[in-house]
């Protein structure tokens, strides 16, 4: 086997690919990562946007709900002229406004009145007024606006009857305002206490109560009109409490009365503040004539909930598949590798059979020939166009005619029979036949082949080898007429020609089946010399054998055999070495011998 001569490839070069691979696949697992993260985010973000959306319209919808109970109150205020306060605590009782409603406080009647008409709440105090009534704070104003109803009612009822809501700057804006719209009115921030500035932070709504069914079409005639309003108080954190749900209630909200993160202006804080939040949210809301501002943020609570691990799972899914990607590319290249190399070494295996098979034509005289259609002819080598006299290059189409047109005129029948029992009954072909060369010399040629076919028995072409034998058939020619000459010389003897083995074993015998020599007629071939004549007959040719093996020559002995006719005939056996290695015998009767040396 000759070593492959291709060079080694550098060791940077086999290293280049895996570092790559990882590289590439680190890469594409960070950049899953990246990219499965940022959509968490991004559906993260959204859901977090909606959750505050929820907020906002939760707080928006029940301020709205609640508006068709002042309503209802102020219409029934307004249809009763005046109601007494045990029946005005058994309404507010039947709505159960607590339940429905977190955060409420409480709902009052506030009648409004100038300084000169106070008289007009007597159907109100109904004689009250020093024990349980007053109005409140102290002092002389134009006008009064004091509460003459609550329910429920609290512990200290005088703290909430008669407490004027026009001496509050926040409750006097939004009842004017109520008067001025004809509709809800929300208050900014104040208390739930009617003192203004103590206790729990609240907010109010306020409805108003007109002179007649219908408000005014007019501003104008609205502020006129108005002759009270109803009231309802809620605590602004039980309120803000009701509005979450679900996973609103892991955020972080704060409620203002501005778009300023002042804290005079907070009303209700859930949660704490978040600087570090990953999500937040500013959402305003209008009602009543009055905004609020929703600052909401994510807590770690609630961006705990986030999927996270699906960014983790496609990074670990793209590595997993990346380093399976690898490994095959890897095993791919190795395999490419080992293929290469393989090829390589077969290819210089090849190359130095065909190097070897050449050499032995070479040696041997023979040529190689394929005759194959597909690849366009016959392909010939340099031998077998030199044996067949082609000098000319011709192209392997035209080289199946020409090797025909070197057939000689008396052979051409035979080599095609030849052919044609090989191709059709798959007999060996091996033909010898001659060749006229163009300078009009006869040479004798043999031809070998063997047929190829696919698998479904078609023919796909013929290859074999070429080789001169003219020296051979010449020789051959003369051996056969030589052999003739020598048989016709041997018949000429009188006796019979044995030739033995250097063991003493008959392997061929010549001349006439003469009795005379006391040999069998048949079965000499094989026979030992003592199965062939008598024992001390045979010793003493055994004894010659010996003789001219050692010193040359050639040796003659007589003996005596018992004839059929009771006579005792001599024979005379001459013994000679020869080349072989064996000895020639020839036996013939003495009396013939003297018969013609006389």
């Amino acid at each position: 086997m000759i070593p492959s001569d291709a060079p080694d490839a550098p060791s940077h070069r086999r290293w280049w690919w895996p570092l790559l691979a990882v590289v590439l696949v680190v890469s594409l697992a960070m950049t899953a990562w990246a990219v499965t993260r940022a959509r968490v985010l991004a559906a993260a973000e959204a859901r977090f946007a909606a959750d505050a959306d929820a907020v906002v319209a939760a707080a928006e919808a029940r301020l709205t709900g609640f508006a068709r109970v002042l309503r209802g109150a102020a219409g029934l205020v307004w249809v009763a002229g005046t109601v007494p306060p045990s029946a005005w605590e058994a309404y507010v009782d039947g709505l159960d406004l607590a339940r429905a409603y977190p955060g409420f406080s409480g709902m009052s009647v506030a009648w409004r009145i100038h300084d000169e008409g106070r008289e007009q709440l007597d159907r109100w105090v109904a004689g009250a007024v020093g024990e349980y009534f007053d109005i409140r704070p102290d002092g002389e104003r134009a006008q009064y606006l004091p509460v003459v109803r609550v329910a429920p009612a609290p512990a200290d009822l005088s703290r909430v009857l008669g407490f004027d809501l026009l001496s509050d700057p926040v409750r006097r804006e939004a009842a004017e305002r109520a008067w001025r719209s004809g509709a809800l009115a929300l208050s900014a921030h104040t208390a739930v206490r009617g003192d203004s500035g103590e206790g729990e932070p609240a907010f109010s709504l306020l409805m108003p109560i007109y002179v007649t069914a219908q408000a005014p079409s007019s501003e104008a005639g609205r502020a006129v009109a108005a002759t009270g309003v109803i009231s309802a108080e809620f605590r602004a954190a039980a309120f803000l409490e009701s509005l979450l749900s679900g996973p609103t209630r892991l955020m972080s909200v704060h409620l203002h009365d501005s778009r300023a993160a002042d804290p005079a202006e907070r009303l209700a804080v859930r949660g704490v503040d978040e600087p570090m939040a990953r999500f937040t949210a500013a959402r305003a809301l209008h009602v009543g004539g009055h905004s609020w501002y929703f600052r909401l943020a994510s807590t770690p609570a609630y961006e705990a909930q986030l999927p996270g691990w699906q960014a983790a799972a496609a990074a670990g899914a793209v590595l997993v598949l990346g380093s399976l990607f690898a490994a095959l590319m890897l095993s791919l290249a190795a395999g490419r590798r080992r293929a290469r190399d393989t090829a390589q070494q077969l290819r210089a295996e090849v190359q130095d059979a065909s190097r070897r098979l050449q050499l032995a034509l070479d040696g041997a005289g023979e040529g190689g020939w394929d005759w194959d259609p597909a690849r366009g002819g016959m392909h010939a080598s340099a031998r077998t166009l030199a044996i067949f006299g082609v000098t000319e290059p011709h192209p392997p189409s035209q080289l199946l005619a020409v090797w025909r047109s070197r057939l000689h005129p008396d052979d051409r029948a035979t080599v095609d029979l030849a052919l044609s029992q090989h191709l059709e009954a798959g007999v060996p072909l091996d033909m010898r036949y001659r060749v006229v060369l163009p300078d009009g010399a006869v040479r004798w040629v043999r031809t070998r082949g063997q047929a190829r076919h696919d698998a479904g028995g078609n023919l796909l072409g013929v290859a074999g080898f070429v080789a001169d034998v003219s020296a051979a058939q010449q020789a051959a020619e003369a051996q056969t007429r030589l052999a003739a000459c020598h048989a016709g010389t041997l018949a000429l003897l009188p006796g019979t020609l044995l030739e033995f083995d250097a063991e003493g074993r008959c392997v061929a015998r010549q001349g006439p089946d003469d009795a005379r020599s006391g040999l069998p007629m048949t079965d000499v071939v094989g026979r030992r010399l003592a199965d062939l004549l008598p024992a001390a007959a045979a010793r003493r040719v055994m004894q010659a054998f010996h003789r001219v093996a050692v010193h040359g020559g050639v040796e003659r002995i007589a003996y005596e055999r018992d004839g059929a006719d009771g006579e005792t005939p001599r024979i005379e056996a001459g013994v000679t070495r020869i080349e072989t290695g064996g000895f020639l015998c020839l036996l013939r009767p003495l009396g013939a011998h003297s018969a013609h040396q006389s």
